[in-house]
């Protein structure tokens, strides 16, 4: 029976090592392109057509090696730029996502995960930078735990290894009764890649690891595949291994799934998908509008009628000249009009303005200047869902990983491995316009006190933030001028008219009339 995605086409069926889910075959391509867009020009030039189709003359000049339409596509590819958007925001959200590091609980016994957490010497602070990064540019990731020999620490010890979502090419995952997770059954890797032969040769191996549940016996199994013995790698069930530990059979899977938004097995499209694709619409009207104003500057002579060699080959453009041999001479010089280049102007500009809006342009130095520190934290909070959800995606995956590295070390109460990020995307600067506010809220009857206000101005680096409360206080006592700050100021005539009130008050009232 033949399986079909989601926009109706056939998926891959196929029962060998290679078989892709349907949700990957169905993703591959946005998270392909996502990648290309973020690493910036140089990728998406590579591409040439998938990314920047050729035009109908170019196709009808001929397309193939040595054809003039290929000359005239790579002088229009090189003509042609791709605008940075996508990686300027994912650079733009982890600034936000890191504004403050995130913390970390784990016990004494994987403190060692604080230097080294993986194979590629990242520490765990570093592997959350690089799951949150992962979870903006393709917003899907996975993590497994596993123990390696490492001799610089004298024993066995886990570790986390990290997989691009390229790399994740099947998996069977779902819920079971009444478990909190998802029971993954099945993960298979694609680790193939260039490997070294000999002393300086490279060779493409075919390589992938396979993580199942035995079907029998529940226990987690491991194998890895690959095409050096046979040329084609191929699954045997006989070659997976069973993982022990502490003589006790392993009986799930220690891999975590994190999205943009969850930590499940299904798929998602990546945060920035839209921008990804109005970057690739900008990089062709920006191919055409360059295109247009080179064609501007090629006026070609045009004659006829004057004594001319017609073996000259015709040739257009800067130095082009035409002839036609006919009686009455004329001369002129002819080229492209310009009739559509406002127009293509106007469409360029309008969508590098919401690419830079959706690439994260959150405020100018203008608005910057005028705007009060909580009215900033408000406007960039009301803009930061998906921050948030990348946040406590990342950090719940982490925190999951590290637990099943505690599992593996037999540490007790895996429940109190926390991991914290960070939720406070924008700078808490210290602003007198919220000081100023908060001091006449406080003199109207607002129920904090002036320990909770200089606790206020110290977090955001404010007056005071090396003193202590007491020590601010005592400096304010010693300058004798605490009672002249908190008193309200009155001119003379303000207080005389109050004091002839006061007069009219205590003036007594008569008791009846005469």
């Amino acid at each position: 029976m033949a399986i079909y995605d989601k926009i109706g086409r056939a998926v891959n069926s196929t029962d060998s090592i290679s078989t892709q889910h349907p949700e990957y075959q169905d993703r591959v391509n946005d998270w392909r392109q996502m990648r290309d867009t973020w690493a910036g020009q140089r990728a998406v030039k590579a591409r040439t057509i998938q990314y920047l189709p050729a035009t109908a003359g170019m196709i009808q000049d001929g397309m193939s090696a040595g054809g003039k339409g290929l000359q005239a596509y790579n002088a229009y590819l090189v003509r042609a730029l791709f605008h940075s958007f996508v990686s300027d925001a994912v650079d733009t959200a982890m600034g936000m996502l890191w504004n403050k590091p995130p913390t970390f609980e784990i016990p004494s016994e994987m403190e060692y995960l604080k230097s080294k957490a993986t194979t590629g010497g990242e520490n765990i602070l570093q592997l959350l930078r690089s799951i949150n990064r992962q979870q903006l540019i393709t917003g899907r990731l996975g993590l497994l735990t596993d123990i390696s020999s490492d001799a610089a620490y004298g024993q066995p010890l886990p570790y986390i290894a990290t997989y691009y979502t390229e790399r994740i090419i099947n998996w069977d995952a779902g819920f079971e009764g009444d478990s909190t997770y998802e029971r993954t059954k099945l993960v298979v890797l694609d680790e193939s890649g260039p490997r070294r032969t000999g002393d300086f040769g490279w060779e493409t191996v075919e390589q992938y690891r396979v993580l199942r549940l035995d079907p029998q016996s529940g226990q987690y199994t491991y194998g890895v595949f690959s095409d050096v013995s046979d040329n084609r790698a191929n699954f045997d069930p006989t070659a997976m291994r069973p993982v022990v530990v502490r003589g006790e059979p392993f009986r799930h899977i220690p891999w975590v799934f994190v999205n943009a938004n969850s930590t499940l097995s299904c798929t998602v499209d990546p945060p920035l998908l839209g921008l990804s694709d109005l970057s690739l619409a900008i990089y062709r009207l920006e191919a055409d509008y360059r295109q247009a104003l080179y064609m501007q500057t090629q006026d070609t002579l045009f004659t006829k009628g004057f004594n001319q060699n017609n073996e000259i080959p015709i040739r257009i453009g800067a130095g082009g000249h035409i002839h036609a041999p006919t009686k009455d001479g004329d001369a002129k010089w002819i080229g492209v009009t310009s009739e559509g280049l406002p127009e293509l102007r106007t469409a360029r500009e309008n969508d590098l303005k919401l690419a830079n809006s959706k690439a994260g342009e959150l405020m100018d130095a203008s608005s910057r200047a005028r705007e009060s520190g909580t009215a900033l934290e408000m406007r960039i909070g009301s803009k930061t869902a998906t921050l948030n959800e990348i946040a406590i995606t990342g950090g719940e995956g982490l925190q999951r990983a590290l637990r099943d590295v505690a599992t593996f070390m037999g540490v007790k109460n895996i429940e109190s491995i926390i991991v914290k990020p960070n939720f406070e995307f924008a700078s808490r600067e210290f602003a007198a316009m919220d000081f100023k506010n908060l001091v006449e809220a406080k003199m109207l009857g607002a129920p904090f006190s002036w320990e909770a206000l200089h606790k206020w101005s110290v977090e955001r680096g404010g007056p005071g933030k090396d003193l202590s409360f007491e020590q601010m206080m005592k400096q304010i006592e010693e300058e004798g001028v605490l009672d002249d700050v908190l008193a309200p100021k009155i001119t003379p005539k303000e207080q005389a008219e109050l004091d002839l009130h006061q007069q009219e008050i205590d003036q007594p009232a008569p008791t009846g009339s005469e």
